[in-house]
This record gives C-alpha cells, structure tokens and sequence, in this order.
C-alpha cells in the first residue's frame, strides 16, 4: 500500500468515526440539540446512600467536577435497542487523552491527544496521521460521554430525583417532549454522568431507544504506556 494510499484511508477512517458520532448526537440533539485516587466509582457500593436534595444550579456544578478528575479510566457503550451500536474505551492522565472506538464492530479505531500532539489510526492499517496540536484541534470532543453532554441543555430540565447505576447513588435527570424522553443518570459523589437513556416516542409509545452508558469508571490507575503507539506503525506527520 503506497504512503498516498495509507493516507486517504486513515482520512476516510477520520471522516467515518466523525460522522458515527455525529449521527448517534443527532438521536440526543434534544436533550441539548483532582479528584480522589485508584477507586471504582459505585463498583464497591453495596449499599445504596441517602442523596440529599439538590438544585439545577448545584448538579451544574456537580457535573462540572468529573472534567476535574486529573486521572481516570472509562468502558461505555452506546446501543439502540436493535443492537446496533458503539463501543469505547477511554483514558486521561495530565494533559493526555486516548479514546479507542470500535463503532458497529466495523474495527477499532483511535483517537489521542499527547504531548503537543493529535493522533488518529487505525489498528489494522498500522497508519498513524499526526498533526500539532493547535488550538483549533483542542477544541475537537473525543467520542466519549463528553461528546454527547456537550449538548446537554440544562435549562430545559423537567424534574431530578434520585435512583442507582451500577451500584452507584445516582442524581436523575427527566426531559420529555412530544415525540422523544430522556433520563440521564449522574454520579452523585463525582458527577460522571453513567447512562442516558434516549427513548423515541410515536403517538406516545416507545418505538426505538438508545442507551449510552459507562459501564466501568476508574480513578486513578493510568499507566503512562496507555499513551504508546507500537514501534511497528508508520506515522505521517502534518505541519
């Protein structure tokens, strides 16, 4: 395969997973249309604990402290009630991110932000396109939960109660309009945001839903070498 060749495929992987994400967004547009060390978040809360009551301003907040986390690992998926779906991988450590995305099982694809430095391959192609990291590139979302609350709007907020997501106490978030609801579960503790739960209504029944969730969330625990690119893979840098 000529470098040329190598190079237009890891472009059309690019475009792919963007426009993957994008038409997954496109399902929540609606709803929007450091932390502590080495420790699962819910996974060793056998016992639920009483939340006290909180106000749309204070779960702001909440939420905003999960971006805080210095160090954390996540898995989460992203399913229609079909099957079809995404499945993603997720590390941060400092200022380096990597999100490992295999959408619909169609191969693995990564994303990764490291020291000055944006990546994206592929890892059958063993192709990696690098380019600076400008500021233009730090705005791009990494396909994870934070690409799919970016659209959240909080404003328009119906209710909050409380309930549980993998062991975990949990803040509730309710939306409804006419032809689609939503709930959205949110750490209490740390304010991850663990699932949203994305369901479209046709003359007010449920006819499709979509479920985006961390199914495991670390803090802590990232080794520098999450960060590594294989010796083997030929990288193309961009100016």
């Amino acid at each position: 395969m000529t470098n040329d060749v190598m190079q237009n495929d890891i472009k059309q992987q690019i475009m792919k997973i963007v426009h993957i994400g994008l038409v997954i967004a496109i399902f929540i547009t609606f709803i929007g249309c450091a932390g502590k060390q080495d420790e699962s978040v819910g996974l060793d809360q056998d016992e639920p604990r009483e939340l006290a009551d909180i106000s749309l301003v204070e779960l702001k907040e909440l939420y905003k402290e999960w971006n805080q986390i210095d160090e954390f690992y996540y898995e989460m998926s992203a399913f229609e009630d079909s099957g079809a779906g995404t499945n993603v991988k997720s590390w941060k450590k400092g200022e380096n991110e990597r999100v490992d995305v295999d959408p619909y099982n169609e191969g693995e694809f990564t994303q990764m932000k490291k020291d000055g430095y944006f990546y994206a391959f592929k890892v059958e192609t063993e192709f990696v396109n690098k380019r600076p990291l400008t500021s233009e590139v730090k705005e791009v979302t990494m396909v994870g939960m934070d690409f799919y609350m970016k659209r959240f709007d909080w404003d328009s907020i119906e209710s909050i109660d409380v309930g549980r997501h993998n062991n975990a106490d949990c803040y509730v978030v309710h939306k409804k309009l006419k032809s689609q609801e939503a709930k959205i579960w949110i750490h209490g503790e740390y304010g991850v945001p663990l699932k949203i739960e994305n369901n479209f209504l046709v003359e007010g029944s449920v006819e499709k839903t979509l479920i985006i969730q961390i199914n495991n969330f670390v803090i802590g625990k990232v080794e520098d070498n999450a960060f590594d690119i294989p010796d083997n893979y030929w990288i193309s840098e961009e100016e």
